[in-house]
């Protein structure tokens, strides 16, 4: 979670810095990705009730995805595109990225107990539809991602890709006591998100917000 975090971090600094409407609308994917987010606590009532925690995981979520979508709908109304055409590789880079984490989202939100086998180390159902959540939201900003004309749209998209791989991997790293060595999916874990993180900050660099 501190992964994330940091990472919505970086990418409302990156908006800031390049002082554009157009990349706010990524803060939308965002909000729509903590009310998957925000879905799984509910899915998750019948077994937990309404705990004080719960109560206040559900209003943070919902309340910064509102806040999300008041900053940035309003913000990309009428803007025009920018004309430095957005790269075919980092195009296929947010199509790699879709097309593994949009399945792998699908099953671990919607059938939680017959995922569980595709992480790397065993959850509770809530936490593995949580995780799902986390793909699902991925797989919408990696789509919108790759359909825009201009890299300068998408490059709150690569703080936030850069920053939270970055971290997860530090963090995986950390706690590696925690993974099976000898299972595939260990290792197909740390290369997806080697992938994403490097990705990111190659492009980040490849291609300044200034021409």
């Amino acid at each position: 979670m501190g992964s994330l975090f940091l990472a919505g971090a970086a990418c409302g600094a990156v908006n800031i810095w390049l002082g554009e409407g157009r990349g706010l609308i990524v803060l939308a994917l965002v909000a729509v990705g903590n009310l998957l987010i925000a879905s799984t606590g509910l899915l998750a009532l019948a077994a937990t009730g309404i705990t004080t925690g719960m109560a206040l995981w559900l209003a943070w979520f919902i309340g910064v995805a509102i806040a999300l979508l008041a900053i940035a709908v309003p913000s990309v109304a009428g803007l025009a595109d920018e004309p430095s055409p957005m790269p075919s590789s980092l195009r296929r880079y947010f199509r790699i990225h879709l097309a593994v984490v949009l399945p792998v989202g699908v099953a671990m939100f919607v059938f939680p107990l017959w995922a569980q086998p595709i992480w790397p180390w065993a959850m509770a159902p809530v936490n593995i539809r949580l995780l799902g959540a986390f793909f699902l939201g991925a797989a919408l900003i990696s789509f919108w991602s790759q359909r825009q004309a201009s890299w300068h749209t998408v490059l709150p998209t690569l703080a936030l890709y850069a920053v939270f791989a970055s971290a997860a991997t530090v963090a995986s790293l950390i706690h590696f006591g925690l993974f099976e060595p000898g299972r595939l999916i260990t290792w197909l874990f740390f290369a997806l998100y080697i992938f994403v993180a490097t990705g990111g900050w190659y492009f980040l660099t490849r291609y300044p917000a200034r021409a």
